[in-house]
């Protein structure tokens, strides 16, 4: 595993190995780990993720990797792309999201840090779009999940069902939503979140970066607090390990020691999808010590929402056997809160929407079948 040192205010040899002598009273120390995977099962790895600290120009974005930051205005961005299109070219399409939001961050300072991050995932959105016309290219996608780290503050965006955690005093809270079918019936209580973990339509999902020409991003805020992990990962981590295991990992072990041990695991279980994961540990003066639950320090900026399509919009990404897209019109329906209530409470809403997913589960199904 390779070791990437970050900023510090005396020097940056000595950053990696301890807050510096002298530091800012304010310094945020942001300590990272990253790996990518191809798993057991699959021939080449679709998956991608970048760690860039843009005060240093540090970035990590192959293989295993680690890091020690002391985050700034600037910010540091861990995000995770899970490419889709088989032939048509996942693993480009993973790869460029990352690279244009990393262009993009940076520009437009001026802006709200959370319109700054939502702006960047739209251009890397356009740029993957435009890439998808090219000759057997076509049909290709990407999640995106991205915690762009700014001092105190985390600023998360997501389009798909990459995740991303917090551990904070040892409850493991999910940051993002899955824009996935089954997360759909879950909100409306249609399906157990349990029998959601083993649907054979989990990996539906309701929309992906590059393939229409805009995106809907959910956006969030979180006040960081000194001792917070991070966990940012691709559903081959999250199909492979509960959440309890999770917490156990991450609680117990370095950012190191939690990637490794994930990936090792999901592997020991099959390994059936690429395997992803980066895990971010926070210390220094410049946090606050936590004192209140994770619900009093995060905000829902804008929430991603969408019903069902009808069966004349399903679509499935050429050649691909991983993720499904429903790419529906642009018919809206406001998602519920983080650890908000259901989507919906009315009887005759419930049957609306059971008879909906019904049919689109019907037609998925019976693609699968042609394909």
């Amino acid at each position: 595993m390779q070791l990437l040192q970050g900023t510090c205010p005396d020097s940056p040899a000595r950053c990696v190995q301890r807050p510096c002598v002298g530091a800012l009273v304010n310094d945020v120390i942001l300590t990272v780990a990253a790996i990518s995977d191809v798993g057991r099962a699959r021939s080449k790895n679709e998956d991608a993720y970048t760690v860039s600290d843009f005060t240093s120009g540090a970035r990590i974005e192959t293989g295993s990797n680690q890091g020690v930051f002391t985050t700034s205005e600037s910010g540091t961005l861990l995000a995770i792309s899970d490419g889709m299109g088989g032939h048509a070219a996942g693993e480009v399409a993973s790869r460029l999201v990352l690279d244009s939001v990393r262009a993009e961050l940076p520009h437009a300072s001026k802006e709200p840090l959370e319109k700054r991050l939502d702006h960047a995932v739209h251009r890397a959105n356009s740029a993957v779009f435009e890439a998808a016309r090219s000759q057997g290219k076509q049909g290709m996608g990407a999640t995106l999940t991205a915690v762009f780290v700014c001092h105190d503050y985390a600023y998360i965006a997501e389009v798909g069902d990459s995740r991303a955690y917090l551990l904070r005093q040892g409850s493991l809270r999910q940051l993002t939503r899955d824009q996935s079918l089954v997360q759909l019936l879950v909100d409306g209580g249609l399906l157990s979140p349990e029998d959601a973990k083993h649907s054979p339509q989990r990996n539906v999902i309701l929309q992906a970066m590059g393939l229409k020409d805009d995106v809907q991003v959910a956006i969030a805020k979180l006040l960081l607090r000194r001792g917070d992990k991070l966990l940012l990962c691709s559903d081959g981590i999250s199909n492979a390990v509960s959440d309890d295991e999770l917490a156990e990992i991450v609680q117990g072990s370095s950012p190191t020691g939690a990637c490794a041990h994930l990936v090792e695991l999901a592997n020991q279980r099959g390994g059936k999808d690429n395997l992803t994961v980066i895990a971010a540990e926070l210390t220094g003066a410049g946090l606050e010590l936590p004192g209140r639950p994770p619900t009093g320090t995060f905000q829902v900026v804008q929430q991603f929402g969408a019903l069902p399509p009808g069966p004349e919009q399903v679509v499935h990404a050429a050649g691909q056997d991983h993720h499904s897209i429903l790419a529906g019109p642009q018919a809206r329906l406001p998602m519920a809160p983080f650890f908000g209530r259901a989507l919906l409470r009315g009887g005759l809403a419930r049957v609306a929407l059971l008879l909906t997913a019904s049919l689109v589960l019907a037609v998925v199904a019976m693609r699968w079948l042609v394909h």
